[in-house]
C-alpha cells in the first residue's frame, strides 16, 4: 500500500513539476528589451519643434532627449537658459528597424505611450531625427 501511495505522489508531483518548467516567466518590466538595430538614436537629442493637429510649435529652450544604449530614456526641461535644468521624465523604449516604442514612466510625459514611425535624416556635419504617430511629429536634433 505504501509502495502504491509512493508511487502515486511521485507521478503527480512529476506532473505538476512538469507544467511549471515549461510555462514563461514575465519579467517586471514595460518592454521586452534588446539592443537597438538602429545605434543612431543613441545619445541625447534637443527637440525644438513639434506639429500636433495641424500646428507648429515651436520653443526658444529646447528640452533634452536622451536615449541609452540600455533602453531607458529621460526628458530633461529648464525653464530658461540660464537655469539649466529644471525637470526630468524617464521612458523606456525600443527601436526595431524605424519603429519606436516608448512607455513613458512619468504621469506628465513628453511622449505618449505608443509606437513612432523614426526617420532619420543625415546632413553633413549632423543628424536630425523625426519621432511621428498618426498627426503629431516631433522634430529632434542630435546634440554633439
Amino acid at each position: 500500500m505504501k509502495l502504491l501511495f509512493s508511487l502515486s505522489l511521485i507521478l503527480i508531483i512529476t506532473a505538476c513539476n512538469q507544467d511549471s518548467t515549461n510555462s514563461k516567466i514575465n519579467k517586471p518590466s514595460y518592454l521586452d528589451l534588446k539592443i537597438s538595430d538602429n545605434q543612431e538614436i543613441f545619445g541625447s537629442w534637443t527637440m525644438c519643434a513639434s506639429l500636433g493637429n495641424g500646428t507648429l510649435n515651436q520653443t526658444n529652450v529646447c528640452p533634452r532627449i536622451i536615449f541609452k544604449s540600455n533602453g531607458t530614456g529621460n526628458v530633461e526641461k529648464s525653464e530658461s537658459r540660464d537655469n539649466p535644468f529644471l525637470s526630468s521624465e524617464s521612458f523606456v523604449w525600443n527601436l526595431e528597424k524605424n519603429h519606436l516604442t516608448i512607455l513613458s514612466q512619468s504621469k506628465n510625459s513628453t511622449f505618449s505611450d505608443t509606437n513612432y514611425y523614426v526617420k532619420f535624416n543625415k546632413h553633413e556635419i549632423e543628424i536630425d531625427m523625426t519621432i511621428s504617430h498618426d498627426d503629431v511629429s516631433y522634430y529632434l536634433k542630435r546634440e554633439y
